[in-house]
């Protein structure tokens, strides 16, 4: 059966479990070619050193870097607290130790690069800041948290567990009602020659359950985007990934594209929402004259977001980040974060809406305008009638030529949409998930204080051009006329 004779629901369902497919980390066990690499060195006043590769013989050395680390805190939304009761373990910051383990000549950021980003993310290269040696010895833990947004270009962290004898202490992940657990105690059990390795995107919930017996001990480091890469290092080491098995980025852009072919999917065109699977962090301010943050999640996409992304701009659509937000208990998606409230108060301008109550704007200023920037009724966001949607024909006569300016910016073009004088649908693919709000507090759990960048919810909106018009495309790629997409970038 074709895309076309396909139920638009089963088209949907697809696109959808092939966005939550590709895990949020990778993780795998790294066999050394040099034993040097697990040596430790520690203590400005009394230097101390550690082979970590014969530590099973020096348990008193174990217990005694234990008790020279400093109780570790974390951060609890602006505070850094010192709380046994959630965290109990010990930690020593990146100055007062050294190690010759390092993540660049063992090939090991390399691997983690194709393992956890997918697209054009795989051709970045990955700043590893090594953060801090955390010993967690018997009963030691670390109840449920999020790391700490530390720049908006960190996306993720990578944990490196040396292989000293311990039980429990097992690393739990979860993310969109997922749950992953990786157990370095199993993983290592045997082998001094070897570390094991988990990293994960940064919004990824994670915690260490308590250490029944022995010793974990890990190096964790904050990955940064750091340009393109340059040539692949090589591993110095045996290196088997556990997670993921495979990664198939094109699998999400089959799927599109097969949602896209059905004619019974927004008929008329319209716009295509998705609710992105990572948050995204930005910095708590601003100026004018600043990098915009949100080209700056942009470029920072994560796993299967930055693979939507990608899929959409190779069919010639135009994907454009929103802000998810919350104001006064109305939601909207803006281009900026900001104070809402008294412009939306006051506003007689319709909104073009979907049946979810929420409405699109473009930024605090200009509303999101089709040709007459009408309100749509519930009924335009069902993609799977091929009836006209029933609108407001009501007409805007306050359209002024600058709203054509601002589409420039981002590629925000309205040519995508029918011209007729009725704004096409709106749909969700993928629910909205948590809404930002400028006025809502909330508790967040991090490793340390969140100051300089906090997360933010982001969804991604593309036009959707009429089924006649994607057919129509479609057939003159079939008979080799240049694409949409190759066109545009030809243009830009």
């Amino acid at each position: 059966m074709s895309a076309t004779d396909t139920h638009p629901s089963v088209l949907l369902d697809c696109l959808r479990l092939t966005l939550t497919e590709a895990p949020p980390l990778c993780n795998g066990i790294l066999k050394l070619s040099s034993a040097g690499d697990l040596e430790l060195y520690y203590g400005r006043e009394s230097p101390r050193f550690i082979d970590i590769a014969h530590a099973v013989q020096y348990q008193d050395a174990l217990d005694e870097l234990e008790r020279t680390c400093d109780p570790a805190v974390f951060g609890r939304n602006q505070e850094t607290v010192l709380d046994e009761t959630y965290r109990k373990a010990g930690k020593m910051d990146a100055e007062n130790f050294m190690t010759r383990f390092d993540v660049y000549s063992t090939g090991l950021i390399d691997a983690v690069r194709q393992g956890l980003l997918t697209g054009p993310q795989e051709k970045k290269a990955i700043k590893a800041e090594l953060y801090k040696l955390n010993v967690y010895g018997r009963g030691a833990f670390f109840k449920p948290h999020v790391d700490t947004p530390r720049a908006d270009n960190m996306f993720g962290s990578l944990v490196v567990i040396f292989p000293t004898p311990h039980e429990g202490g097992e690393l739990v992940l979860r993310h969109q009602d997922e749950e992953w657990t990786i157990d370095s105690a199993d993983l290592l059990s045997g082998h001094s020659d070897r570390i094991a390795f988990v990293a994960f995107f940064s919004d990824v919930e994670h915690e260490v359950l308590p250490v029944l017996s022995g010793h974990r001990i890990t190096l964790t480091y904050n990955l940064y985007f750091a340009g393109n890469a340059g040539l692949d290092r090589g591993l110095a080491g045996q290196l088997t990934m556990l997670q993921p098995l495979h990664a198939n980025p094109d699998a999400i852009q089959d799927a599109l594209r097969a949602l896209l072919s059905s004619k019974k999917v927004l008929p008329r065109g319209g716009m295509l929402g998705f609710s992105l699977s990572h948050v995204y962090p930005v910095p708590s301010t601003w100026d004018t004259g600043d990098a915009n943050p949100r080209v700056t999640i942009e470029q920072g996409l994560k796993g299967s977001d930055a693979a939507l992304f990608q899929a959409c701009r190779a069919l010639g659509l135009r994907p454009r980040l929103r802000l998810e937000m919350d104001e006064s208990g109305k939601r909207y998606l803006f281009k900026w974060m900001g104070s809402l409230t008294e412009q939306m108060d006051d506003s007689d301008d319709d909104i073009f809406a979907d049946d979810s109550g929420v409405a699109v704007y473009e930024n605090l200023q200009t509303l999101y305008e089709s040709d007459d920037d009408t309100t749509t009724d519930d009924t335009t966001a069902d993609p799977n009638t091929a009836d006209d949607p029933t609108v407001d024909d009501t007409t805007n006569d306050n359209t002024t030529a600058d709203d054509d300016d601002r589409c420039s910016e981002d590629e925000d073009s309205d040519s995508d949409r029918d011209s007729s004088n009725s704004p096409a649908g709106v749909y969700w693919v993928t629910e909205l998930g948590g809404m930002n709000s400028t006025t809502r507090e909330y508790l967040r759990y991090g490793n340390e204080a969140s100051i300089s960048c906090f997360y933010v919810n982001v969804c991604l909106v593309a036009d959707v051009k009429p089924a006649k018009q994607r057919v129509a495309r479609k057939e003159s790629k079939a008979a080799g006329e240049p694409s949409e997409a190759a066109a545009n970038a030809t243009a830009e």
